[in-house]
């Protein structure tokens, strides 16, 4: 029998509880479940694909360099 920790066992016995976390202009949307936080995109015709890993690490570094820029644009600004 394969063991689940806590958080993930609502989803291995009920199911994920995915909520809509983001809308894109494509008309995807990037879903995520309630108790493990797994995420997933929506493609064009409404079929689930996950987010892999490498992926997610990419995105979240693209992010903080994004967020970087704004702060020196911020601050470029401000001085």
């Amino acid at each position: 029998m394969k063991s689940y920790p806590n958080t993930t066992l609502p989803c291995a016995v009920f199911g994920h509880n995915y909520i809509k976390t983001k809308s894109n202009k494509d008309h995807t949307l990037e879903l995520s479940c309630n108790h493990c936080g797994i995420v997933v995109n929506t493609d064009a015709k409404g079929n689930f694909e996950n987010i892999s890993s490498p992926k997610l690490h990419i995105k979240t570094v693209i992010r903080e360099l994004y967020l970087l820029k704004l702060q020196t644009v911020k601050a470029k600004l401000s001085s």
